[in-house]
């Protein structure tokens, strides 16, 4: 009835309108981020606690998530891969990730973000979730992560009598 309405309106005349009409329909309807939404996210973590960096695809109709890989930017530029799951191969993590990272679900195929189990300062930069989908094609999105650190401080007691020489007793 929709469809019938929609056409009266748009006073479609030919086959080869209502044709045009339908596929420019159908190649609109495909998946998209629930999160993030935004192309890139900016995310802050403090050193030594766990870090999630969100990436969840929702696919539409036919398609399905076949592979999701995570990589951080490098300072020359390059990509370096941190982790990556296949809908039939399973998962696999590499290089100096490996025992340092983990998909938060078991099926990251649905919900791909990744956990740092303990952030370390080198783990600050660039990050890109990458999911391919067939028969969509390849979608990413970015995370910036910015690691914090906290001070060390400590105070030395001195003991400061009236009367006596002065002296630095705080910096």
């Amino acid at each position: 009835m929709k469809m019938l309405l929609l056409l009266k309106m748009l006073r479609i005349r030919t086959q080869a309108e209502l044709l045009t009409l339908f596929v420019l329909t159908a190649a609109s309807v495909r998946g998209d981020f629930v999160e993030p939404q935004e192309p890139v996210t900016y995310l802050r973590s403090p050193t030594d606690s766990p870090t999630r960096l969100p990436c969840q695809y929702k696919v539409e109709g036919e398609a399905q998530v076949v592979q999701v890989t995570w990589s951080k930017e490098l300072p020359d530029g390059t990509e370096e891969m941190i982790i990556l799951a296949h809908f039939t191969e399973g998962q696999k993590s590499f290089g100096p990730y490996a025992s340092r990272v983990k998909f938060e679900s078991l099926e990251p195929t649905k919900n791909s973000a990744l956990i740092i189990i303990s952030t370390q300062e080198s783990d600050e930069g660039s990050y890109t979730c990458k999911i391919s989908t067939f028969p969509d094609g390849n979608f990413e999105r970015g995370v910036e992560l910015t690691v914090w650190t906290l001070p060390i401080s400590s105070v030395d007691p001195l003991v400061v009598v009236e009367g006596q020489l002065y002296g630095v007793v705080a910096t």
